[in-house]
């Protein structure tokens, strides 16, 4: 069984979600709690890359994954 490729580059999801790569940092590491809207911001943003929200009763909440097409289209955001 293979891991799952990796999320964005902080920068594009920052942009993605219009945050600042300090801001998205800062909410990564624990140093600051996003306002709702700015979590809802950086989900949208991992969704419209194709990453998939697993819900709490199947796998724990928070938790994504992204597939061959989400890592494509997050590689072109920055362009």
């Amino acid at each position: 069984m293979s891991l799952p490729p990796p999320a964005p580059p902080p920068r594009r999801l920052a942009k993605a979600a219009n945050l600042s790569t300090a801001a998205l940092n800062s909410i990564e590491r624990g140093r600051a709690i996003p306002r709702p809207a700015t979590a809802a911001s950086i989900q949208r943003a991992l969704e419209d890359a194709g990453a998939q929200f697993i819900p709490e009763n199947g796998g724990g909440a928070g938790t994504y994954r992204f597939g061959c097409s989400a890592r494509r289209a997050m590689a072109g955001a920055g362009k």
